[in-house]
């Protein structure tokens, strides 16, 4: 993951290029994959999973050979859990918690990829060769989310019960269907070329691609109000409510005639990437080494379109009026919970769009929602840089270079204006630009301690660009709210500079390695709210996005082992083990703090560790993953929290830890056909989600959706 000169300096963690293919020999070679499987515990809400590719490879002539591969997934995975949300009142005795809200789930997540490549090389010596690559993807996913949702609406007469009048409560009981569509179209070609020269050599591609995501996103709402709740909060991670103020059904499910539509919400957005790059290489061999120049363009063109709307029909809609699946009743976290309804999400979505006619949307929230998430974006990177990489004897091995990076951007947002009333006036486009020189700097050192063991030390500095829905030169400005939301077109990027040690050894079965990393990464970018003093918006409320002051500090150590362990006795000697353990330690403040946080997203201990076996016709393995609990959300205020004092504290929201293993198995049945399953998620631990303290605060419990498999077959000719 260390960055050298010649790689694109994006990204806080380095980048890896990544180019798989098989070269082309003097014969035709062909290998078809199928396969099929399932994920049992979702089966009746998802059906079978399937899989095909499809290789093909040939010389057309002696110098010019041809590569071609095809492939088909469709996947699907699932989860449940409940979400909970607390808050605080005081009945005359102080503050405590009290119960707001309970929300079980229940969620599927299908997964649709086709792709196909191709590659063409024409080698017509043995100094030259070109490459024309052109591959093409289009993936989509489905998630289909239902949520049953008991909520109290602030309308609590004890901790225990809602409801100020005992025959008139305003508490609320609902359920929701969402569905999510995403659908990502990918092309991109590159042709390039190689000459070698007699202490020399050049490289050159150029090439195109274009990306297109659309999202189209759907809710579903159904609610049945003015209603009185008991609740039991003696297990945080389990509470409930139950409606008190209806007649309990038989099966103790609220008739689905009762429940009313809300606003159907849809997003429809629809991002389009266009990218040209072209790169220049050369090569000079010296007697120490070799000296490397090269130079970069990368354009980049965007287009965002976004449509968020809320829709209310003319006349009531009914639950009960809509399409179901069989599988209704959905037990959810064992039986602790249930999800009664399993709406059909696609019919539901056909009769929106078939009736959009019949629907009033609401043209201010319209407004407000989607002409500031509307832009168009050119970005233009041009890049030099120079390296050389030194043999100084037979044991030291010296990299050293520089990469300069031009950056120049013209962005396209929107001023969005709403008079005192709340109501929408105009929405008129604005064009800012922005430009940045970057530098980065590059130095190793390999030290060969002896003829198994090596030292290697290096400092890189790394990007990270402001993405352009934030970096827009958008304005929100509304009047009757004294706010004003605005994006930043002069974002800087956030920059990391970055230390790495690493010691290896080799011996005869194995390898055993140790290193040491650090990372000091300045300009983060976060959300600033402050009230404005002076000028047109005086007193206002602002939100917009800036680069913090402080900086972060990101270090640790990383142990390695891989080794085949022929020393054990009979058919235990084929096995071959990898372990992989890292401790990190991050400190970092923020500009909202007054104390030091751990970084978002930050895992302090993460262990990975494969098992692989191979004998005979058989080949195993077994993977393992764990990784420990880390901050998920950094608050910008305190707040009480009366179980765990009488003050007030960050409410910080943190991930519990999760573990994974999986299998893969292959056998070959014979000299040309192999069978081979693979089993994933075979470790189903439930995740905690909460604030401050899991005992106390829990927002979420989720279960990852269990065992899945997928078995087939390969032929290879």
């Amino acid at each position: 993951k260390v960055l050298t000169p010649d790689m694109d300096a994006d990204a806080l963690s380095g980048t890896i290029n990544l180019q798989t293919h098989r070269e082309v020999g003097s014969e035709r070679n062909l290998s078809i994959r199928v396969g099929g499987g399932a994920h049992p515990q979702y089966f009746r809400l998802t059906g079978p999973s399937y899989e095909t590719s499809v290789h093909y490879s040939t010389p057309l002539r002696e110098d010019v050979s041809l590569s071609v591969n095809m492939s088909y997934q469709q996947d699907y995975r699932g989860r449940e859990g409940v979400t909970m949300a607390y808050d605080v009142a005081d009945f005359g005795s102080g503050p405590v918690d009290v119960l707001e809200r309970v929300s079980p789930f229940v969620e599927t997540d299908e997964r649709d990829r086709l792709g196909g490549g191709l590659r063409l090389a024409y080698k017509p010596g043995d100094r030259e060769s070109y490459f024309v690559r052109a591959m093409i993807n289009r993936d989509q996913r489905k998630w289909d989310r239902h949520t049953d949702s008991f909520d109290a609406n602030g309308d609590w007469s004890s901790p225990d019960s809602t409801g100020t009048n005992p025959d008139l409560g305003l508490g609320t009981y609902g359920y929701t269907a969402g569905l999510s569509d995403v659908q990502t179209f990918h092309i991109s070609i590159l042709a390039g070329g190689d000459h070698f020269f007699e202490n020399a050599r050049i490289r050159y591609h150029a090439g195109w691609a274009q990306s297109r995501v659309n999202h189209a996103h759907y809710e579903f709402p159904f609610l049945l109000d003015e209603l009185n709740h008991a609740i039991d909060m003696n297990n945080r991670e389990r509470p409930s409510m139950t409606i008190t103020s209806l007649p309990p059904r038989v099966d103790g499910i609220v008739s689905r005639g009762r429940l009313i539509g809300q606003n159907f919400e849809r997003i429809i957005s629809d991002h389009t990437d266009n990218k040209l790059s072209a790169n220049l290489d050369g090569d000079l061999s010296t007697g120490f080494g070799s000296v490397t120049l090269g130079t970069g363009a990368l354009l980049t063109f965007k287009d965002a379109d976004y449509d968020n709307s809320s829709m209310e029909f003319e006349r009531t809609l009914r639950l009960n009026t809509f399409n179901f699946l069989p599988a209704r009743n959905r037990d959810v976290l064992g039986s602790d919970y249930i999800v009664p309804w399993i709406m059909n999400t696609m019919d539901a979505r056909n009769f929106f769009e078939s009736q959009l006619p019949t629907f009033d949307r609401d043209d201010n929230l319209y407004h407000e929602r989607t002409d500031i998430s509307n832009y168009d974006a050119l970005e233009q990177i041009y890049s030099v840089y120079g390296m050389t990489n030194l043999e100084l004897g037979d044991h030291l091995t010296l990299l050293g270079g520089l990469r300069v990076e031009q950056t120049f951007s013209d962005i396209t947002g929107r001023n969005v204006l709403f008079d005192d009333t709340g109501a929408f006036i105009e929405s008129t486009d604005t064009t800012l630009s922005a430009d940045y020189t970057h530098l980065f700097p590059n130095a190793q050192a390999i030290y060969q301690l002896t003829d198994r063991t090596n030292v290697h030390f290096a400092f890189s500095r790394s990007v990270n660009r402001p993405d352009f829905d934030i970096s827009a030169p958008f304005n929100l400005v509304m009047a009757q709210d004294s706010i004003v939301f605005r994006g930043n077109p002069e974002l800087q990027p956030v920059i990391s500079n970055n230390l790495d040690l690493h010691l290896q050894h080799n011996f005869n079965s194995g390898r055993v390695g140790i290193g040491f990393y650090g990372k000091k990464i300045t300009d983060f970018v976060f959300e600033s709210h402050r009230t404005l003093t002076g000028g047109e918006y005086d007193g206002w409320q602002e939100r917009t996005f800036q680069n913090g002051d402080e900086e972060a500090l990101l270090y640790g150590v990383e142990l390695s082992w891989q080794q085949r362990l022929e020393f054990l006795p009979g058919f235990l000697r084929n096995l071959d083990l990898y372990a992989n353990y890292t401790w990190s330690e991050s400190d970092y403040r923020v500009d909202f703090r007054d104390d030091d946080v751990r970084l978002p997203g930050h895992s302090p201990h993460v262990v990975n560790a494969a098992l692989h076996y191979s004998q005979g016709r058989f080949t195993g393995q077994m993977a393992y993953h764990w990784s420990a609990e880390y901050t998920g959300m950094l608050q910008q205020n305190r707040t009480p929290a009366p179980s765990i004092g009488s003050t007030t504290y960050y409410m910080d929201e943190f991930e519990q830890g999760w573990s994974d293993l999986s299998v893969t198995s292959t056998f070959r049945i014979s000299q040309k056909f192999w069978f081979w399953a693979n089993a994933r998620n075979i470790l189903i631990p439930e995740q905690t989600r909460y604030q401050h303290t899991r005992e106390w605060y829990p927002v979420a419990v989720q279960y990852r959706g269990g065992f899945s498999f997928i078995s087939g077959v390969r032929y290879e000719f």
